[in-house]
């Protein structure tokens, strides 16, 4: 899918800067980024793409009789208690947006205008900073979606749902204190936005940061640095009696 229609001077993929009203139906974004044959043989090579999120969508919507929006809605939003979400539409992708931009030296240049519902199942949501606060929130109730996203297999590797899911040394080094932390993240970042979300579900606690600058790196709990380590460190100092050095 990201390479569809190549790519902008920014090595951006030109199908998600793309309002071309002919790709708005699901089934032409399917047939134009999946196309009606294999471009190898099956197993034999591997190529990071969203194409595979929009056959998902596509079996959700037929299987419900339901449009995705409405299944988002029913099953996510509305339970996590966010009004301000929902599936980016076609016609007002990118009205809302925060504008991104790139910085060399002390030039700030605005990017291209992006398509957020060219994404669809794919990661096509528009949301607020107040809802992802919710679904933070959300996602460490055990009623909530987290024994959903936070499932899969031993610690230490890629989880069938898209995060990483590993044991961090951070309280241990930030805190002095016995142990290690389980720590579930999930990055991403297209066109110069950059999200990075971290949850210690043991204490309860998650952390989030975004960027709207290109090149803007937000680090990891699980490397130790970064804006959302930090957070989730001064998360941490606030609730434990432990000293801290």
């Amino acid at each position: 899918m990201d390479q569809a229609l190549g790519v902008d001077a920014n090595g951006v993929s030109r199908i998600y800067l793309t309002f071309d009203a002919s790709l708005q139906p699901l089934q032409s974004r399917i047939l134009r980024v999946v196309g009606d044959r294999a471009t190898a043989p099956a197993g034999t090579k591997y190529d990071y793409n969203n194409a595979d999120f929009l056959l998902l969508q596509a079996v959700a919507e037929r299987v419900s009789g339901r449009a995705f929006d409405e299944l988002l809605l029913h099953h996510v939003f509305r339970p996590a208690g966010m009004p301000g979400s929902s599936l980016a539409s076609w016609d007002s992708a990118g009205a809302f947006m925060v504008e991104c931009y790139a910085v060399e030296g002390e030039k700030e240049t605005s990017l291209d205008r992006f398509n957020m519902a060219i994404y669809g199942g794919a990661g096509g949501v528009v949301s607020t900073p107040d809802d992802l606060v919710k679904w933070l929130k959300y996602m460490l109730l055990p009623a909530g979606g987290r024994p959903l996203l936070l499932s899969g297999s031993q610690f230490g590797g890629f989880q069938g749902f898209g995060g990483y899911a590993s044991r961090s040394t951070l309280v241990r080094k930030k805190l002095a204190l016995p142990g290690d932390e389980a720590v579930y993240e999930r990055p991403g970042a297209i066109n110069g936005y950059t999200l990075q979300v971290s949850f210690l579900p043991e204490r309860g606690l998650a952390a989030a940061a975004f960027s709207n600058r290109a090149g803007q790196k937000l680090g990891s709990v699980y490397e130790g640095s970064g804006l959302v380590a930090e957070l989730l460190t001064a998360a941490c100092q606030g609730l434990s009696e432990a000293p801290t050095r």
